[in-house]
């Protein structure tokens, strides 16, 4: 094989690697999350946690453009492990479900008298209202013919939604103006 044809083939395969490794924490979650998943909480940087994440989806999507906007420095009682797989599932999803030609996805850090709102946008094709709430079911996935020719197991916000659950907090889905969705998930105050 050519030097070409070498490089296509390993890229290829560490794709296949790390989708079937985030295929099989998903799954190892949701197990955890049916069985009485509980958290052990720790005092982490919020903005640390996801600048480190940015870092890593940015090595696996380099045309996608990330933004992160914060207030200040937002210190949160978590699961570092546990707050990672949640923004992982929100920026993939944003990612897959975005327009095309060019994917920008918008990340927020604010701060109101009750929670930290952690907050993902995209500029996708937006979630109908009467599927809003479905989203969160084991293995949902919306019934348009837009979402169907996407890869994804429907575990993702399943996934997302118990283990903010199981932070105390809340998550909710808002449509992002001229186009795509808006995902907040409130973390209680420390």
């Amino acid at each position: 094989m050519s030097e070409e044809q070498t490089s296509q083939l390993t890229h290829n395969a560490l794709q296949d690697t790390e989708r079937l490794n985030t295929l099989v924490t998903n799954l190892l979650m949701a197990a955890r999350i049916e069985d009485a998943y509980e958290i052990s909480l720790e005092p982490h940087n919020l903005n640390e946690l996801i600048d480190n994440v940015i870092h890593e989806i940015s090595d696996r999507h380099p045309s996608v453009n990330i933004i992160f906007n914060a207030e200040k420095e937002y210190l949160a009682s978590i699961e570092p492990g546990a707050m990672h797989i949640v923004l992982i599932n929100l920026l993939e999803n944003a990612i897959k479900y975005s327009q095309q030609d060019q994917k920008n996805i918008e990340i927020g850090l604010v701060q109101n008298e009750q929670f930290i709102n952690l907050s993902v946008s995209d500029n996708g094709i937006g979630i109908p209202d009467k599927e809003k709430e479905s989203v969160f079911m084991k293995f949902y996935r919306i019934g348009s013919e837009d979402t169907r020719s996407t890869k994804g197991t429907g575990l993702g916000l399943y996934i997302v939604k118990g283990i903010v659950d199981a932070h105390k907090g809340k998550i909710k889905i808002e449509d992002r103006i001229p186009i795509g969705s808006k995902f907040i998930v409130s973390l209680p105050k420390v």
